[in-house]
């Protein structure tokens, strides 16, 4: 009886097969699921939908705000110049003639050039002291590096020919250009 068969395997053999055959119960529950997580999925949708939207958002502002803020540096430099062409004394003339220059260009700067000599000569001979004040200014057409300006100027003018201030007003169509981040006036009109 203690003769075992060829055939047979060993007791030890045999539950190691049904092992092998049939899955630990504690192995099976250690696998996750697969699942569909619709909202995961949702809410990964409208992340993305939201970011997308801010960056959109923030594009644009920032483009609103470069373009008001060469709208702003526009005007500033021609109420500048207007306000330079009318402030001016003979105390002061070849400083405040030199204000006028650095904020034109162009055609402008060249006529102001060449008529220098004789502004100061008239400046310091009549003995002119002016004050003026831009009431109002507003862009025409703004593309690219070029403008156009309105102006509405007020002057208080003394000179030895009157001997209280007289009141003068212009009202100039300005030409503007970009010159390398800084606008300068290229044109003035009276209109």
């Amino acid at each position: 009886m203690d003769e075992v068969s060829a055939d047979a395997a060993p007791p030890d053999a045999s539950r190691l097969q049904k092992a092998r055959d049939k899955p630990a119960r504690h192995a099976r529950l250690r696998l996750p699921r697969p699942r569909f997580a619709w909202p995961t999925v949702v809410l990964s949708v409208v992340a993305v939908l939201l970011a997308v939207a801010v960056g959109l958002l923030t594009w644009q502002v920032h483009g609103q705000s470069a373009a008001a803020s060469q709208r702003t540096a526009v005007l500033t430099a021609a109420r500048q110049e207007a306000l330079d062409l009318t402030t001016l004394s003979k105390t002061t003339g070849a400083s405040d003639f030199q204000a006028v220059l650095s904020g034109a260009a162009g055609n402008l700067k060249q006529e102001l050039s060449d008529g220098r000599s004789d502004f100061l000569k008239a400046l310091s001979s009549d003995a002119v002291t002016s004050v003026g004040q831009v009431l109002d200014a507003g862009i025409v057409t703004m593309n690219g590096a070029n403008a156009t300006v309105l102006l509405n100027v007020s002057s208080s003018v003394t000179n030895k020919q009157s001997s209280k201030p007289e009141t003068r007003l212009y009202h100039w169509k300005a030409a503007l250009v970009d010159s390398g981040g800084r606008w300068l006036v290229t044109n003035l009109e009276f209109v």
